[in-house]
């Protein structure tokens, strides 16, 4: 029983006693008067807690028009924004006290977070497996420098020595980008312009370091490419593949490039140019609506910085406090 309940059942009681007493000392008016007097109090008690309970609805009410006009602004999608305000009201309304607009934007955001993933990066460890990294995605979505970025965070530190192929079959004088920034951190780098001298440089780099391969990005008319690279690359055991994507894009393009690059089964989403939005609701719905976890963001130009691991406290204070993911140089 809520607190209101009880408040109203010893309001019941206590008229219940008066009648009873009254009828039971018909005689004693100063009494009665008392009583009556006692009885317009509660009565007063009672309109105040209904009044106030009233009022705490309407609270709730407003918090969920104002939160779900700010989720849809930021990108998250009508109906994907009706059904996380709905839920985090209904966590709201069941507290025991009574909770505020800075509550329930905390009860919002943590039942968002709750229900997205974080993959760890892959690293290497000492007598396990070298680690295999894929990165693929649409064109200029910046694959080539964050695959620059983690091997440069997660193993050139560490002095591991890593290996990059760059494998494109159509597209042979793409390699050159990749060779230059390979060098420019040290890695062994081979460049596969057909599937044979990819299936060779996967022999050549067996064993001796992590390894990272570079895809091309594929246009829509470019399915059947992109599925004869994907089958190619399903034959890696074990390995990560990172669908890169642009944190700026839109919600309906987002999940149409996810769609497109299914064939690669991606284990996890990484966003890129977190720098050229302040927006970051279409990632979280696209991560919501595929079930997929996220890995790092990316942002900036920097290749020793500019890249953080994906964490709740990243997309915490950037949901709803309009604070950028910003890289480690900006800081």
């Amino acid at each position: 029983m809520s607190s209101l309940e009880h408040a109203v059942q010893a309001l019941t009681n206590a008229s219940v006693l008066r009648e009873r007493w009254t009828l039971a000392q018909p005689g004693n008016r100063g009494i009665e008067t008392s009583l009556e007097s006692l009885e317009a109090r509660l009565d007063d008690v009672e309109r105040a807690l209904h009044e106030r309970a009233a009022q705490s609805e309407g609270g709730v009410d407003s918090w969920i028009d104002q939160a779900y006009g700010e989720l849809t602004a930021a990108g998250l999608g009508e109906v994907l924004a009706r059904a996380i305000v709905e839920n985090a009201s209904s966590t709201c309304r069941s507290l025991p006290r009574r909770a505020n607009m800075p509550a329930f934007r905390r009860i919002l955001v943590a039942s968002i977070l709750n229900e997205l993933g974080f993959v760890p990066p892959l690293r290497n460890v000492e007598g396990g497996p070298a680690p295999t990294i894929v990165f693929t995605g649409p064109p200029g979505v910046g694959k080539t420098t964050t695959l620059t970025k983690v091997a440069t965070q997660e193993f050139v530190r560490h002095r591991h020595p890593v290996r990059i192929i760059s494998v494109d079959p159509h597209h042979p004088s793409c390699h050159e980008k990749v060779r230059k920034l390979a060098a420019g951190i040290g890695a062994s780098f081979a460049a596969a312009g057909t599937v044979a001298e990819f299936r060779d440089a996967l022999k050549d780099f067996s064993g001796t370091g992590p390894l990272l391969i570079d895809t091309p990005g594929y246009g829509p008319s470019e399915r059947e490419a992109l599925r004869e690279l994907a089958d190619c690359l399903a034959d890696l055991r074990p390995r990560q593949t990172h669908l890169v994507l642009p944190a700026w894009m839109n919600k309906q393009d987002l999940a149409q490039i996810h769609h497109q690059y299914a064939p690669f089964a991606p284990d996890a989403l990484l966003f890129t140019q977190l720098d050229e939005t302040d927006w970051y609701g279409a990632l979280i719905a696209l991560a919501l609506e595929t079930r997929k976890p996220l890995s790092y963001f990316a942002c900036g130009q920097s290749i020793s910085e500019d890249l953080v691991i994906a964490s709740a406290e990243e997309l915490f204070g950037a949901l709803y406090l309009g604070h950028r993911i910003e890289p480690l140089s900006a800081i």
